[in-house]
């Protein structure tokens, strides 16, 4: 085993010697912008089957693998049209995608290890180093923590050697160590095969949501609300499938007001009422209305009696599928119904996300398009709001 001692990047030599040990079936410990990773090359059977022996147990676990680029993935998955715009919104970046292998990817042996469901999560990494690898060896290696399967999760050098045996420590051929790592969350993992796209692991801790302010809009009368909604309307494309409204502002503000008015905008005629009481409600949308752009129904969610206690361990995600919202979103993202074979084509509206941590991010990854609204009242002026839009 050899310990190559970093700061950034590996000189010419370092590098030679870490392509030339994973074409040659190798394992290489490497550093991440979340932890440290132990890398095969993938095109290497041999180096894949010896990293199965260095994780132990798996329980059929697929294996992420790192790529350089979009292109190089593509090599390897199929992209449907909702992972294609996570890579283009949040890669390179701590986000693991799952795609369906595609057909040349399914024929060879070794994605049958990597994916034995016939799936296979890609990301690409915001760190230099595996970059430069990656690059320089022309084909992806595997994304998988440096720890054996369940253990602690590896921020330094010392948080591997601790935790494995003998045997595991002898499979190492190169270890990459760059000193301590930030203890950043692991990479979350967003699988865009499932109906609808859905987070298995994580809820974007450390992800950047970017986002601009489109406007901001200074009211006095609910009807202006229309006008609002309207500059909203014409800022997301026609394509999206999946809309989400997150609306916070102080109790009275308006936000159940805000809702109703964009019920009215789309035409929907029934009375809407606020679902503090009941978490959800919907309603059905003419989606015949030129200004309702193909949607067809709202779904109105008041997160405001969510306690903290009853979120306990679970996940920002766990969470939202609880209480519907998973459900809500299915068929939005990508399938056709199966009834008139018009794309079912969802808008979510949440009062209160702030109440669930992570909630906002977690809806940034599942939705097309996540529209935050932040409503002020006037202390001067009851009857005046404030309203901030960012997409």
């Amino acid at each position: 085993m050899e310990v190559i001692r970093i700061n950034h990047k590996l000189n010419m030599d370092e590098l030679e010697k870490v392509i030339l040990s994973l074409k040659s079936g190798g394992l290489v410990i490497y550093p991440t912008e979340t932890a440290y990773g132990i890398g095969a090359s993938v095109g290497s059977k041999a180096g894949v089957e010896k990293l199965m022996r260095y994780k132990g147990k798996r329980e059929g676990k697929p294996i992420s693998v790192a790529v350089a680029a979009r292109k190089m993935a593509e090599e390897y998955v199929e992209l449907n049209g909702f992972a294609q715009k996570l890579y283009d919104k949040f890669l390179p970046g701590p986000i693991t995608v799952i795609s369906k292998v595609s057909e040349e990817g399914a024929g060879e042996s070794i994605f049958k290890t990597l994916a034995p469901n016939g799936t296979l999560g890609i990301r690409i990494p915001d760190h230099a180093l595996p970059l430069q690898i990656i690059n320089a060896l022309k084909q992806g290696i595997t994304s998988t923590s440096a720890n054996e399967s369940g253990g602690v999760t590896p921020y330094k050098i010392s948080d591997i050697f601790d935790n494995i045996s003998d045997e595991q420590k002898a499979l190492i051929d190169i270890v990459i160590d760059a000193g301590d790592l930030p203890e950043r969350p692991t990479s979350t993992i967003i699988d865009t095969t499932s109906n609808p796209p859905w987070i298995l692991r994580g809820e974007g801790r450390g992800l950047q949501i970017k986002k601009g302010k489109i406007g901001e809009f200074e009211i006095s009368r609910v009807e202006d609300l229309q006008k609002v909604i309207y500059e909203i309307w014409k800022k997301f494309p026609t394509s999206a499938n999946s809309v989400c409204f997150l609306l916070q502002g102080e109790l009275g503000s308006g936000k159940t007001t805000f809702v109703q008015q964009l019920g009215k905008f789309l035409g929907i005629k029934q009375n809407m009422i606020s679902p503090s009481f009941v978490l959800e409600r919907q309603y059905e949308i003419d989606s015949k209305n030129s200004i309702a752009k193909g949607f067809n129904k709202l779904y109105h969610y008041d997160f405001w009696r969510i306690e903290p206690a009853e979120q306990s361990d679970k996940s920002a995600s766990q969470i939202l599928e609880e209480l519907g919202v998973r459900d809500a979103l299915k068929d939005a993202p990508e399938v056709e119904d199966s009834m008139d074979g018009e794309k079912q084509k969802k808008i979510i509206a949440i009062e209160w996300p702030e109440k669930i941590e992570n909630a906002d991010k977690c809806l940034a990854l599942t939705c097309d398009v996540t529209i935050s609204i932040l409503i002020r009242t006037n202390r001067h002026n009851q009857d005046e709001r404030t309203i901030e839009v960012y997409i």
